[in-house]
């Protein structure tokens, strides 16, 4: 099942962690770290579910940081 990021944004400098790694969860969305910087992301469309906020989608898969996204 794939999923793809929506209202997402790119931050260059340090990723504060692994390429992958969610370092934050806020009030809108949480952040992955990536080579180079991170990026946060706002919407999750998960397959092909509806696309969600990500603090709904959040909530849905107990997302902490720390989890790591990756192949």
């Amino acid at each position: 099942m794939g999923m793809s990021f929506f209202r997402a944004s790119r931050t260059d400098g340090e990723a504060g962690g692994a390429p992958g790694e969610v370092t934050e969860i806020t009030d809108d969305g949480f952040r992955i770290a990536a080579n180079g910087g991170s990026i946060f992301v706002g919407r999750v469309q998960q397959g092909r579910d509806r696309k969600v906020n990500a603090t709904e989608w959040i909530e849905a898969v107990g997302l902490k940081v720390g989890d790591r996204f990756g192949a």
